[in-house]
């Protein structure tokens, strides 16, 4: 008998530990836990967003990481979810440790560390997806909260139309593209794009675009920051009926992170083969996201 509760202790106490890790509690004050308070005037839907659908999370102590997860807000309790079976518990290692966080959203993107605990991102080029990060470091237990501020680190950008053709003329733009890299890598300690590889071709109209007053093209993206030249394509019918199809590299911008880019077509010096281009830049939020990352009270 004292036997078959040894031996159920033993099981039950394996089974106990399915998810978690198998570990002595710490104090709880010490427990890394993640707070709901949100801020930024222009950001609301982005801390919203970031809120219900959670974020990718790494702790790095030491140059080890701690923990790459998905952190998530459920029911007014916070923890770490990688799914709906599996809670997490993580702790601050004793004092004088630090701990390096770093942040990513939407959680599906990966944060990778290097052998000396620099986190990076990889990121592939994907039309007008959203990607913010953020990054603290040498956080200790007894330091209270712990602010996350969320950046935008890619660009967007948005082109308008705004050509009046002249009396007997007729404008179509048939197309405008920026080539941008297909992949890169994103360092948090640099906050900077480093290793961009490929090209990808991103077309901002699918249909062909009449004459207008600064009408937006409708196809907005985000892409990697950097300087890309804009192209586009166009055709004319001149009173006689003759019609004129022109190509053209208009010129090199520069696409910085963090900002929305609105890019305004119109005829240069009144020519029919001269397109030309100007660009007005603008916050893509009033203010970064922040979060609030501490110990439970």
């Amino acid at each position: 008998m004292k036997k078959d509760m040894i031996l159920f202790a033993a099981v039950f106490a394996l089974a106990s530990c399915q998810g978690l890790p198998c570990r002595p509690e710490l104090p709880p004050e010490r427990r890394i836990v993640f707070g709901v308070k949100a801020g930024g005037c222009g950001s609301e839907s982005d801390a919203a967003s970031i809120l219900e659908s959670g974020f990718t999370s790494v702790g790095v102590s030491g140059g080890k990481v701690l923990f790459n997860e998905t952190a998530v807000l459920v029911k007014g309790e916070d923890y770490f979810a990688p799914n709906a079976q599996m809670i997490r518990r993580y702790y601050f290692p004793a004092p004088p440790a630090t701990v390096d966080f770093f942040a990513c959203f939407p959680p599906t993107q990966a944060v990778d560390v290097d052998n000396e605990g620099n986190a990076f991102i990889r990121y592939t080029q994907a039309g007008d997806t959203d990607l913010l990060a953020a990054a603290r470091a040498c956080v200790t237990s007894s330091g209270g909260s712990v602010p996350l501020s969320f950046d935008h680190i890619l660009s967007r950008v948005e082109f308008r139309c705004d050509v009046t053709a002249a009396e007997g003329f007729s404008f179509i733009l048939n197309s405008v593209s920026v080539e941008v890299p297909q992949t890169a890598v994103y360092s948090f300690s640099d906050e900077a794009w480093r290793d961009l590889s490929g090209l990808c071709l991103e077309e901002f109209i699918s249909d062909p675009v009449p004459a207008g007053g600064g009408s937006a093209l409708g196809t907005r993206r985000t892409f990697i920051p950097g300087e890309y030249d804009i192209k586009a394509e166009w055709t004319v019918t001149c009173p006689d009926s003759s019609l004129g199809r022109f190509s053209r590299t208009l010129g090199r911008a520069c696409f910085e992170a963090g900002r929305e880019h609105t890019v305004t077509l119109s005829f240069s010096d009144k020519s029919i083969d001269g397109l030309d281009f100007f660009i007005t830049v603008g916050k893509w939020v009033d203010s970064s996201v922040s979060l609030e990352l501490g110990q439970e009270p």
